[in-house]
């Protein structure tokens, strides 16, 4: 029974076949020749496809041999590890290796570890644009989920009330203010058959609470 044996190389081509398999075509030995395209191994429920290198530099591969068999375990690329925020230790991330406007991204769906750059256990995704970068993100502690355009438009969800706006301002609603809508406003609106204008009062703070710099 044969062995199987490993050796460590980088990915000089990748490409999807016409039955959506990817291949990967190692770094060969020496200065010229070229290796077969192998089939890339992934992890079920995963699939990625690594860029060409640059300079010499692509994504580690992993060359897996058995007998006549080839197979290529794609690593991480060297070229953005230090783009990516630190996840902490026991952290995990999904993330891909992009380019905006020449410059390298990791968008990028994580839970953070301790000692990294967000509270352990913090959930975020994070999708870098052309206006900034906007942010999905729950809180380990509370639960409390943060929304936020790249523009700085923010929704925070808690389980008291949610507040819509900005650093600056923001717009309250709670509870109080979703059953003053949900009887009083659509009772007055259902049962009103006028022309004129309907005067229906507001819960006290409301409709008018603006909160500055919270």
């Amino acid at each position: 029974m044969s062995l199987m044996t490993f050796d460590l190389s980088y990915v000089l081509v990748a490409s999807r076949n016409e039955d959506g398999f990817i291949e990967v075509q190692p770094e060969p030995y020496g200065s010229e020749g070229t290796l077969p395209n192998y089939e890339a191994f992934m992890p079920l429920g995963i699939v990625s496809r690594p860029k060409d290198p640059e300079d010499g530099l692509g994504a580690n591969a992993l060359v897996m041999i058995y007998g006549p068999e080839r197979r290529v375990m794609v690593g991480h690329d060297p070229r953005w590890m230090g783009v990516l925020p630190d996840f902490g230790d026991g952290g995990v991330a999904l993330y891909a290796t992009t380019e905006l406007s020449g410059t390298k991204k990791t968008p990028y769906v994580a839970l953070f570890g301790s000692d990294g750059a967000a509270a352990e256990g913090t959930f975020r995704i994070s999708v870098e644009s052309s206006a900034g970068t906007s942010v999905i993100e729950v809180n380990p502690s509370t639960g409390d989920i943060t929304i936020t355009h790249a523009s700085g438009l923010k929704i925070e969800m808690s389980s008291a009330l949610i507040k819509v706006g900005n650093d600056s301002a923001k717009f309250l609603v709670n509870q109080d203010l979703i059953t003053w809508i949900t009887g009083t406003l659509l009772t007055a609106l259902s049962g009103y058959t006028g022309n004129g204008a309907i005067t229906v009062s507001p819960p006290p703070a409301c409709l008018t609470t603006i909160l500055k710099g919270t």
